[in-house]
């Protein structure tokens, strides 16, 4: 426990400090910092060699093989500069050459890479630019989920949604799914099944599959989806139904620290090996609690946790959890592509959850989720928003816009009084709060 303390949180590539005053109890909830292997390419090979649930990838491989590596997006803290070529490296040395290679960008329905972006997702390893032109160690295809000339049919789930995935996955000898695991507001967890729905997924499945989130009779949100929840929970099963209907040969998942840096390599069956990452994800993050706070300040974690509001509302999902009914949340995030969403700018016309729940339950859209989720919260308590997007388009989301932490510290105290008790959470996006008495 700290009083009268000054703070330092990131906000977008650069950090913001700011102090509290003694008159609040104050407590900072950071996570359970590990620190990385010193050397990945040998974590990575003894992770591939001491493979869970599945064999050894060197015992799946056939020289001249073609393979699919599924990747996670920019959106994503996997440190692909640091591993991936080295996962490259030891398919070349099994016998698959980088010219039986593709590398699917599993976006979603996120915006596509471009070359900048591939570069800073990948590393110069894979991809660099030599003059004018950007070369390629192997072939990069963003996933685009509505391009129906790119997916096949694979029937449905026992839930009824559409399977339909990125043909690549399906016209290839092999398929690795790569990502990273840490705590999901409605699947659970990130990572593992996730590499394939949503990552090479088409929008009609992606859009019935988050609709679970939703109660199936009667109105709301599905309380069975929920952070850190695989047992019972409808998005996360479906989504299992889909990676078993694709059935990948090899999963390799990481789990980073707050400063992005991998700590460990979980690899083998999509399944096993991403419960056990869930399971450090959990020794990590898991925050348990024993009362609510007056405040929070919260920051997303800095780029590219905060590249657009549609990531960053994460950690206002993530760390209200710990906040009283009427209490205030400060949230750092910057915001730098704005909102980052067509359809969450969409729903931004709809204040009354009721209204945005019947039009969800029409035409259901994870955009219109995410801003239904928000809108539920915000019932509850008041949020200031601290980014650079213009007041008016913070105005126009329901949250209050401050130009800095000092004003936002002014604001707060006029929303809630008294503050007593404030959490301080730099790394919002990540460490996620448990009510002990919610056990």
């Amino acid at each position: 426990m700290s009083k009268g303390s000054e703070f330092e949180i990131r906000y977008g590539e650069e950090s913001m400090t700011f102090t509290l005053s003694t008159k609040f109890t104050t407590e900072v909830f950071q996570p359970r910092e590990l620190s990385p292997p010193q050397n990945i390419p040998m974590a990575l090979r003894a992770s591939l060699d001491e493979a869970i649930g599945s064999k050894p990838l060197e015992d799946i491989f056939s020289a001249g093989d073609r393979l699919t590596i599924i990747t996670a997006d920019v959106t994503r803290k996997v440190n692909y500069p640091v591993w991936l070529h080295h996962l490259l490296d030891e398919c070349n040395r099994m016998g698959v050459k980088d010219s039986e290679i593709t590398l699917v960008v599993g976006i979603g329905i996120h915006p596509p890479h471009d070359d900048e972006k591939n570069m800073k997702v990948f590393g110069a390893e894979i991809c660099r630019r030599i003059g004018e032109e950007v070369c390629r160690r192997v072939i990069i295809v963003n996933h685009d989920s509505l391009d129906s000339s790119q997916l096949t049919d694979l029937g449905k789930t026992t839930r009824g949604t559409p399977i339909r995935i990125n043909s690549l996955a399906l016209r290839t000898d092999h398929v690795i799914v790569t990502g990273a695991a840490g705590y999901h507001c409605f699947a659970g967890f990130s990572g593992g099944r996730k590499g394939i729905l949503p990552g090479i997924s088409s929008k009609e499945t992606i859009q019935n599959n988050h609709k679970l989130a939703l109660k199936k009779d009667g109105k709301g949100r599905e309380m069975l989806a929920d952070y850190g929840r695989l047992s019972t929970n409808p998005v996360h099963e479906d989504m299992v139904e889909v990676a078993k209907r694709l059935a990948p040969d090899f999963l390799v998942n990481v789990v980073t620290n707050s400063r992005g840096e991998i700590v460990r390599f979980f690899c083998g069956d999509i399944i096993q090996a991403h419960e056990e990452a869930c399971g450090l994800v959990e020794e990590m993050y898991r925050q348990e609690l024993e009362e609510k706070a007056d405040l929070i300040i919260a920051s997303s974690g800095g780029f590219p946790l905060d590249i657009c509001f549609y990531q960053a509302v994460k950690a206002l999902e993530s760390t209200t959890r710990a906040l009283r009914d009427g209490g205030t949340l400060i949230m750092v995030a910057e915001c730098q592509e704005g909102y980052g969403s067509t359809e969450w700018e969409e729903f931004l016309q709809y204040q009354e959850c009721d209204v945005i729940e019947d039009l969800l339950r029409k035409d259901f859209t994870v955009g219109g989720f995410i801003y239904y989720d928000m809108r539920m919260t915000l019932k509850r308590i008041n949020v200031i928003l601290v980014s650079s997007l213009s007041p008016e388009r913070v105005t126009r989301m329901g949250l209050n816009p401050a130009p800095d932490l000092s004003k936002a510290l002014d604001m707060a105290q006029g929303f809630t009084d008294p503050i007593k008790t404030v959490y301080v959470f730099p790394q919002g996006s990540m460490t996620v709060p448990f009510m002990i008495s919610d056990r």
